[in-house]
């Protein structure tokens, strides 16, 4: 799932820019336009002043009069189809910002079944995930918690956003059911409470530090 909304997010904000692009490219289009219609206004005035002058410039613009209807025609045409294309332009902003509202929810969704473990000492240096999930169960069944390794999809440990940051790398946990996440939840309080030694660590290593919290998307 997340790599799904990974990759359909990643495609919903290209087709923004693409949107984003066609948008700037309208607008030049429209102010173009909106700019050879002034020239035309401008002209048509300056012609009808002429033509009260001269008999023959007068002549003249009748015999255009057809060409003139069919050029203001083609004018009203050009701006009905501006105006169409930018309804549909609009509409399609207004879908991706309404798939971009889902991809959120089904991420927040799939981020829902996850907890995020703080300060828990590493087994080793190149620990597996694995390693990292029978250690995850170890610790909830020590903070009393009811979970086996079937209720875990996955654990593993994730790089820190601060490159500041000292001491274990967090670990992700990600459930197979919400009931046995929220579960371990309510007891999250007992994980900082935990003999080292119990779960298979050196106890020298601290639990002191240690804490749970909801895992949240990048959005939030």
């Amino acid at each position: 799932m997340p790599d799904t909304v990974k990759s359909l997010r990643k495609s919903n904000n290209d087709l923004k820019r693409q949107l984003e692009a066609a948008k700037r490219d309208f607008k030049k289009l429209e102010d173009r336009f909106q700019a050879h219609e002034a020239v035309r206004c401008e002209e048509d005035q300056n012609g009808g002043a002429s033509c009260s002058l001269n008999v023959e410039v007068e002549k003249s613009l009748d015999f255009l009069g057809k060409e003139y209807d069919d050029l203001s025609n083609s004018d009203a045409d050009t701006k009905r189809e501006l105006c169409r294309i930018g309804a549909k332009l609009d509409e399609i902003g207004v879908r991706l910002e309404e798939m971009a509202g889902i991809l959120d929810e089904m991420q927040e969704y799939s981020y829902s079944f996850n907890v995020k473990l703080l300060g828990v000492p590493q087994l080793s240096a190149d620990e597996n995930a694995v390693q990292t999930s029978n250690l995850c169960v170890k610790i909830f069944n020590k903070m009393g918690a009811n979970v086996s390794i079937n209720d875990l999809d996955i654990a593993h440990r994730v790089s820190t956003r601060s490159v500041t940051r000292e001491g274990p790398k967090p670990i992700v946990c990600k459930f197979t059911r919400r009931l046995a996440r929220n579960e371990v939840m309510s007891l999250r309080k007992q994980a900082c409470k935990i003999n080292p030694e119990e779960i298979g660590l050196p106890q020298a290593e601290e639990m002191t530090n240690v804490r749970l919290v909801d895992h949240l998307t990048p959005r939030l």
